[in-house]
């Protein structure tokens, strides 16, 4: 029953960040795939889930590579190429920017945001100020990107999300 106790405590810690980070990386997409997000959000809450951090940070672990190989190619060239153009086109796109556009920068910002969910969940609930830092970091990182976001609404956002 603790253990329990314990699942339910981590995941209610982990659920308002990573949902927070999820919508701060989906806002730089126009016509962002919500159900990608919210299916990112999802995978990442089940980090917070095991009762030890290591087993959460296998988990988590676990989930960016399977998320990798789901979406960036299930060879380390494809996985490369992928990295590579997206990372071309940090500078040359504009946010929001369109995925299906930019496919490969898309796949980028998908990625980004489960590392940060993962990260998040994965330290919610047992470390709470690696959680905050996460959670300032995964949020902060796209406010400075897109220059036409409420920032006060975000920085609002940011703080309820701090666990």
């Amino acid at each position: 029953m603790a253990s329990a106790r314990g699942a339910g405590r981590r995941l209610l810690a982990a659920a308002l960040p990573v949902a927070a980070i999820s919508f701060a990386w989906g806002s730089l997409e126009v016509d962002a795939r919500t159900g990608a997000f919210a299916g990112i959000a999802a995978l990442a809450l089940l980090t917070a889930v095991p009762a030890r951090m290591a087993a959460r940070i296998a988990v988590a672990l676990g989930t960016l590579v399977g998320l990798t190989l789901l979406v960036a190619g299930t060879t380390a060239h494809e996985v490369r190429r992928v990295a590579d153009r997206g990372l071309s086109d940090i500078y040359a796109v504009a946010p929001p920017l369109v995925p299906k556009d930019h496919r490969e920068l898309h796949v980028l910002v998908l990625l980004t945001a489960a590392a940060f969910c993962l990260a998040a969940a994965a330290t919610a609930g047992t470390r709470p100020f690696v959680a905050a830092a996460v959670t300032a970091a995964g949020l902060g990182w796209p406010a400075t990107v897109l220059p036409a976001r409420n920032t006060l609404a975000m920085g609002v956002l940011g703080l309820l999300a701090a666990p």
